[in-house]
């Protein structure tokens, strides 16, 4: 998949899907003209009949060519054609008698299978002819370009029964006694856009009614009284009898609706219909306008069918009898085509996609200038580079160029390109997750509306008059509102009014919020969050100044609180030191004093000195060392081994410890210890040091007498231990004061202790991620640590 990376590569993927996309485009075209000619869904005797219909168009134009020779066109002797020329429309066939014929190359009858041409030919007529089928690239079939029409002679006829040929698919008008194509129309079948069977959401009016009226004139005409549909006197069924749900467009000074009941199905007549365009237009829904005749030109018609003992000879009807043969063969190489195309071409969009963004040189998502352009631009650029040239070619209107072919290659080639490129673009944007982010819609509209809110919010939540000032804004304008409609004041006071709402909206919001952030930084600097400084650079004059003066006050808090951590440091530090300091001398005190009792003497008074010596210097040693675990503990210095540790079990261990000790001071201790274990993460031998330090407080400042708890419970996620005790003194302190170093509840100091157990422990469970908290209730004295 590396390989595509490169930009090379990429390139690749866009030149050969671009080239499938043509070829599956012009695969494309080739399929809709031969379903147009019949090659996929027409019978094989109805794919002949439109195959040398459009034969005998093509001869006819070149039978015409011979006009000043009767007709007598030689290019055409040696063809497989037998044609005849009659001066007039192919009405003059319906005559009786046999018809003047101006030309002819064959003697006998004329076959059923014939097709009548009809072409109106003047003296300033052009042609363009070829020696192919369908005709060359840029020309097409064989046509007379142009002739002489004059304004001064055009005539109106009334309608006299209008229809439809399923296999040529067109739509004819009955006036003057002859059939004539209706290019001005236009047939919608179930299933179209804003098809329904009422025709209402076409909003277009009917004239079924005008329409009934015309046929029931005709079957009073030939003196019937069925439901067909006569034309010149001979009926047809309806063709609502034939396809269901369909409708007939009809294009005049307005476009009508006109139902299949009302269209004669005249398909048996398609062998003798003229499918060549006449200057008529619909004046109205009932009435044909067209050119006289005689004012521009002479209409002949053309009888024309193969010759019995046709030869392959590479005619117009050698051509079509080829196509025939091998119709399968062409109808599975055009599907196989667009199928093999498709894929490709999907296979290239699916590879490109794959790739777009990647550098085989570079790790992640790489963006190009295009990537970065919001989705909404970069498509309509590329949708500008891609169609602009097409446009420019439609507006050139030189369809009938070989040139004309080429630069419409060119401008497919253009489009594809950039089409490939957009999808790269939109690729990109999904793989890095910005694709909505990336939109014009959400950079303008949601972003800000979000910010709006945000902003909103936080005025409503900090800044309680800021209801009532939207309040009174929404009052004010509704009656400024009421007074405008009331006095009918023009649209455009109105208008500049709700310009001055808006800038008024934006003005009290503004106000409202600079405020709402002096207030909040006030009432955090008051909690003693002293941290965000008060942007004051977008601020009103006013505001900027409360906000320089709160910034003042922040930063003179902020050195306040950077002195008192500076002090407690140097005094941590100072005890850290004088205690390593007075360690020293004191474990020689202690060792003298310790020799001095090993020596006999029968001194009473040296032996009680020695045992205050040694009892002194045994409590000043403990005092050193709690003064060292607490400075360690506070400045975090201490490292833990955290690991999985049974509370239960390590709380009734230190409970164990001290039941001597309680029953000598006559406590009662309740405990509630559930009997399974509860593991947490902490460091074994620190969490000992606290539950003992909690112990020791419950034996050394209880009420003798009374009972203290201990309880241990699960709580979810967290575990909690509790200890309770009712206090001998008095606790005329604070609980907050009770966890400083030094302090104790005892304030006469006459027991053991020097007020450093209960804030050792609380720094060594914070160290270990857990929280010790203290409450005093009367002399009730609770401690909780929870982890």
């Amino acid at each position: 998949m590396k390989k595509l990376y490169s930009k090379g590569a990429r390139a690749c993927l866009i030149v050969l899907g671009t080239l499938f996309a043509i070829c599956f485009i012009v695969s494309g075209i080739v399929a809709i003209n031969a379903e147009r000619m019949g090659f996929f869904s027409f019978s094989e005797n109805e794919a002949r009949k439109a195959l040398m219909r459009i034969a005998a168009e093509d001869y006819a134009v070149i039978a015409a060519m011979g006009h000043d020779k009767n007709f007598n066109a030689e290019t055409l002797s040696n063809t497989n054609l037998r044609y005849a020329v009659v001066k007039g429309d192919k009405s003059i066939l319906n005559e009786d008698g046999e018809p003047d014929y101006l030309f002819r190359n064959f003697e006998g009858e004329i076959p059923e299978d014939h097709q009548t041409i009809t072409l109106t030919l003047s003296k300033g007529c052009t042609y363009a002819v070829s020696d192919k089928l369908f005709g060359q690239l840029g020309e097409g079939p064989n046509h007379i370009i142009e002739s002489e029409k004059s304004d001064d002679h055009r005539k109106e006829f009334n309608i006299e029964g209008i229809g439809y040929d399923r296999i040529n698919q067109s739509l004819y008008v009955f006036y003057n006694g002859s059939l004539q194509i209706l290019n001005s129309a236009e047939v919608i079948s179930e299933g179209a856009d804003g098809y329904t069977e009422d025709g209402e959401e076409f909003d277009m009016p009917s004239v079924d009614d005008a329409y009934s009226l015309i046929w029931e004139n005709r079957r009073k005409e030939a003196g019937v009284s069925d439901n067909r549909l006569y034309i010149d006197g001979k009926g047809y069924e309806p063709v609502s009898n034939i396809l269901k749900n369909t409708k007939f467009m009809l294009y005049s000074t307005d476009t009508v609706m006109l139902t299949a009941d009302n269209v004669a199905d005249i398909s048996s007549l398609h062998d003798e219909l003229d499918t060549s365009e006449h200057d008529i237009w619909l004046e109205n829904p009932t009435t044909i306008g067209t050119w006289e005749s005689l004012a521009y030109g002479q209409d002949y018609t053309f009888i024309c069918f193969p010759a019995p003992d046709m030869v392959l000879n590479g005619d117009y009807y050698s051509q079509a009898e080829t196509l025939l043969a091998n119709r399968g063969v062409i109808c599975g190489a055009i599907i196989a085509a667009m199928v093999i195309f498709g894929l490709l071409v999907a296979a290239c969009v699916v590879l490109y996609i794959l790739a777009a963004g990647h550098d085989k040189d570079k790790e992640g998502i790489s963006e190009t200038i295009p990537d970065r352009m919001p989705m909404e631009v970069s498509a309509f650029v590329f949708l500008m580079i891609a169609f602009f040239p097409l446009c420019v070619i439609k507006e050139t209107n030189a369809y009938e160029s070989v040139i004309y072919y080429v630069f419409l290659a060119i401008a497919l080639v253009i489009m594809f390109v950039s089409v490939f490129l957009w999808i790269g673009t939109v690729a990109v944007n999904v793989k890095r997750g910005q694709f909505w982010k990336n939109t014009v819609l959400y950079k303008l509209f949601i972003k800000g509306m979000i910010r709006w809110g945000r902003e909103f919010r936080f005025v409503f939540k900090n800044l309680k008059m800021g209801v009532r000032v939207w309040l009174i804004f929404a009052a004010v304008s509704f009656a400024e509102m009421f007074c405008l409609a009331w006095f009918d004041v023009a649209g455009g006071f109105i208008l500049l009014w709700l310009i001055e709402k808006v800038l008024v909206i934006i003005l009290i919001h503004k106000i409202l919020k600079q405020f709402a952030v002096l207030k909040n930084t006030a009432l955090s600097i008051a909690a003693g969050d002293v941290t965000e400084p008060v942007d004051t650079s977008k601020m009103l004059i006013d505001y900027e100044e409360q906000g320089n003066a709160l910034n003042i006050i922040r930063t003179g808090m902020n050195e306040a609180m950077d002195e008192r951590i500076k002090s407690e440091r140097l005094k941590t530090e100072l005890i850290t030191n004088v205690s390593h300091d007075i360690k020293t001398p004191l474990t020689s005190i202690i060792n003298y004093v310790d020799l001095m009792q090993k020596e006999k003497t029968d001194n009473e008074k040296i032996n009680e000195y020695l045992e205050v010596l040694d009892r002194q210097s045994g409590k000043l040693k403990k005092l050193i060392e709690d003064l060292i675990e607490a400075s360690k503990a506070a400045t975090g210095n201490i490292k833990m081994q955290m690991e999985d540790v049974n509370a239960r079990v390590l709380l009734n261990q230190s409970i164990g410890e001290f039941e001597e000790r309680l029953e000598q001071k006559n406590i009662k201790l309740v405990t509630e210890v559930p009997e399974e274990d509860i593991h947490i993460q902490a460091d074994s031998r620190y969490l000992w040091r606290v539950l003992d330090n909690l112990m020791n407080n419950i034996v050394k400042y209880s009420q003798e007498g009374t009972r203290a708890y201990v309880d241990l419970k699960q709580l979810g996620d967290h575990v909690r231990f509790v200890f309770r005790n009712t206090s001998r003194d008095e606790l005329n302190i604070s609980a907050d004061e009770l966890m400083e170093r030094f302090v104790r509840g005892d304030a006469s100091r006459n027991t053991d202790g020097n007020g450093l157990g209960l804030s050792i422990a609380s720094s060594l469970t914070e160290a270990m991620g857990g929280k010790l908290t203290l409450s005093i209730d009367g002399d009730l004295f609770k401690a909780t640590v929870e982890f």
